[in-house]
């Protein structure tokens, strides 16, 4: 078995890259909910955000290999995923954050609704008609950016009451950075 360097440098990366996304895919598939608790994931919903995730890579992985260009219909389709785990980040630190706060859990619930209305915006349209809410997208997710960036801030500094541990807050503005990234190459 050659270390996974050699694997790009010989030409087999994408290929190997590819089986070790599926079999991590098939991994997450199999655990149960008393490992999830073990390993700190929250119930099945996270193990189904990271099998999408994971399904996602794997088609971008294969369209590279293939060589090919993303087409409109994959653009819109991430589009469409990115913006599903988006509301579902904000579903769950709307969760984790102490009832007493309030004006967060409010904030959390109202980008929920603004990516859930942005999701019904695009299975309405046909995915060549995207340019609208990709903008609105666009807009929202830096908003939201700067909510996650603010909220990784006062958790770290202990200046906000829940459970969210720093290095999920710290994940999911990853996320949220990535997701603009992808974005903005999409505008260009």
């Amino acid at each position: 078995s050659e270390p996974a360097g050699m694997l790009y440098a010989s030409g087999k990366g994408s290929v190997s890259g590819n089986i070790v996304l599926k079999e991590v895919c098939d991994a997450v598939r199999n655990i149960n909910s008393n490992q999830a608790v073990w390993l700190g994931i929250k119930g099945r919903t996270a193990i189904s955000l990271y099998i999408r995730e994971a399904e996602l890579y794997q088609k971008m992985i294969a369209s590279l290999e293939d060589g090919t260009c993303k087409s409109v219909e994959q653009m819109a389709e991430t589009e469409r995923f990115w913006n599903q785990i988006m509301m579902e980040h904000a579903l769950f630190i709307r969760g984790l954050l102490d009832p007493t706060e309030g004006e967060l859990i409010e904030t959390a619930d109202s980008f929920a609704g603004d990516y859930q209305r942005l999701l019904e915006e695009a299975r309405q349209k046909d995915c060549r008609a995207m340019n609208g809410p990709t903008r609105k997208t666009l807009e929202t997710t830096k908003k939201y950016r700067d909510f996650k960036a603010a909220g990784t801030k006062g958790i770290t500094g202990c200046e906000i009451r829940s459970i969210i541990l720093p290095l999920l807050a710290d994940h999911v503005l990853r996320e949220a950075n990535h997701y603009l990234r992808l974005l903005k190459q999409k505008g260009e």
